[in-house]
Order: structure tokens, then sequence, then C-alpha cells
């Protein structure tokens, strides 16, 4: 399973959720207007389903962005949610229903591409 099936930001409230937890190395997370954020919302850890995936304006209340600069020059951001209230509306796709995507995107990413500290050097697939 990849690091997104044990996300643990996950809090069902009415029609909505309430999520919790961090997520480091967000390039140009600084100058974001929202971010997609996969979170699990049903299921265990290891389950293939119950991941969701939202969309969180970057001035939400309870999101916080550190930004810091990058070995290469680049900008990146630390993001930090404590109770962000994301509400039906701010489902991409399906809920529970995201890792399967997730996990092709990952898979069809070149392998340089995934490691931003090695765009130096030559991309394999």
């Amino acid at each position: 399973m990849t690091c997104h099936a044990s996300a643990r930001w996950r809090a069902r409230v009415g029609d909505g959720w309430m999520l919790d937890g961090a997520k480091t190395l967000v390039l140009d997370g600084a100058q974001a207007d929202a971010f997609i954020v996969a979170a699990r919302t049903a299921g265990e850890t290891t389950d293939e389903q119950g991941v969701t995936l939202f969309v969180i304006p970057a001035g939400a209340p309870g999101l916080s962005v550190r930004e810091f600069g990058t070995l290469d020059g680049r900008s990146a951001a630390h993001l930090t949610l404590r109770a962000v209230s994301a509400g039906a509306d701010a489902v991409l796709g399906q809920p529970g229903a995201a890792l399967p995507a997730i996990v092709a995107r990952r898979r069809a990413t070149p392998r340089c591409a995934r490691k931003p500290w090695a765009r130096w050097k030559h991309c394999w697939t």
C-alpha cells in the first residue's frame, strides 16, 4: 500500500468531514490557490477502498502553510490541517474510491519526477 492508504485525516461531520493531518514537501505550496488532499474516510489502513480526495482552498480555516526553500532554489511548503472543514462539495470524484487512481498516477509518473532533488539525472521510467 502507498502512504495515501494510511492517511489518518478523517472525522465524519454531517454531510462532510473534519480533516486533521500534515503533508510535507508540497512544491510551490505557498503559491497554490487550493490543495488536493488524500484522506482515509472509511475502512482500515490497508483497505484499498476508503481513501477520498478533497479540494481544500489555501485560505481554509485550520490550514497552515509553512514555506521554505529547497536546495535547487525552488519553493516548497509544509501543510498542517487542524479541524479543517470539508463539505460534500469539496470531494473530488467518488468518496472512498481515490486510491486506485492515485496508484495509477504514481505508476505513470517518471521516476525522476518523483525525486525533485534528482533533476540533473537522466530520467528513466
